[in-house]
C-alpha cells in the first residue's frame, strides 16, 4: 500500500484554482479573465476573479485571502512604498493601456497629468498611478476621492467634478449616452498580474505562457475581441 503525505505534494499539485482580486474594471476584467483562463489552464488550474474596491483588492491579495491581484503596474511596490510585500509580479505584461480625460465641457483640453492642475478631478481610491499623478498636480481641495468609476461619472454628470481620468473603454458608454467627451491620450503603461508569494513557483510557468501568447498574437486577439464586444 502506498501513502502520499501532504508534505510530498508540490504547491501546484495542491492548488487547482487561482482567484485574483480585481477592481471592477469591465475592460481589464474581461481581458484578464480570458488571458488567465488560457494561461493557467495549461496547468489544469481554474482561474477566476473576485471584485473589491481597488485599495481593498491589494490588501486582500497581500494578506493571502485571494491568490493575487489581477492588474497592476510594473512599479507597484515603488508607488505604494512597499506596502504589499507579499505580492510578486508575474514579469510579463499581458496588455498595455493609456489614460484619457473625460469631460462634460468640450472646451477643456488635457494632454497630460499637469493639465489637470486647475480643475476638479475625481480620483479612484486605490488606483496608485492615478493617485500619484493627481496628488502631484492637483490640490487636495480639488480632488474628490471615490470608490468606483460609476461614482466618478455620476459626479461628472452632476457637475461636482470637471474631469474623470481613465482608460477610453471605461467611459465609452458614458460618452455615447450622456454627451460627454474624451480629450487627450497620455500615460501609456504595461499591466501585470501579481501573485501572492505562496505561488512563486508557479510564476515562471505563467510568464512562459504569456510570452507564447504574445508571440503568437493571441494576446492582441483577446484584446481586440474584448474591445469589439464592449463597443457593441
Amino acid at each position: 500500500m502506498i501513502f502520499i503525505t501532504v508534505s510530498s505534494l508540490s504547491a501546484q499539485d495542491l492548488q487547482k484554482k487561482i482567484v485574483l482580486a480585481d477592481s471592477d474594471d469591465i475592460f481589464l476584467n474581461t481581458v484578464v479573465q480570458e488571458v488567465g483562463t488560457r494561461a493557467f489552464g495549461k496547468y489544469d488550474i481554474k482561474f477566476s476573479l473576485m471584485t473589491y474596491p481597488s485599495e481593498r483588492a491589494l490588501s486582500t491579495a497581500n494578506f493571502g485571502d485571494v491568490d493575487g491581484d489581477a492588474y497592476r503596474v510594473f512599479d507597484l511596490h515603488d508607488k505604494t512604498g512597499g506596502k504589499y510585500p507579499n505580492l510578486v509580479r508575474v514579469d510579463f505584461p499581458y496588455i498595455s493601456i493609456h489614460f484619457t480625460a473625460f469631460v462634460k465641457d468640450n472646451n477643456i483640453r488635457i494632454t497630460g497629468w499637469e493639465d489637470l492642475a486647475n480643475y476638479k478631478v475625481a480620483v479612484i481610491r486605490g488606483n496608485k498611478t492615478m493617485e500619484a499623478h493627481v496628488n502631484k498636480f492637483v490640490p487636495r481641495e480639488r480632488q474628490s476621492v471615490v470608490h468606483s468609476y460609476k461614482q466618478a461619472f455620476s459626479m461628472l454628470l452632476l457637475d461636482r467634478v470637471d474631469i474623470v481620468v481613465g482608460k477610453p473603454i471605461v467611459g465609452a458608454s458614458y460618452v455615447k449616452n450622456n454627451n460627454l467627451y474624451m480629450t487627450g491620450k497620455f500615460q501609456f503603461q504595461d499591466i501585470y498580474m501579481y501573485l501572492h508569494k505562496k505561488h512563486k513557483k508557479l510564476i515562471p510557468k505563467i510568464e512562459i505562457e504569456l510570452r507564447k501568447m504574445k508571440e503568437s498574437g493571441e494576446l492582441r486577439n483577446i484584446e481586440n475581441m474584448v474591445r469589439n464586444s464592449l463597443a457593441n
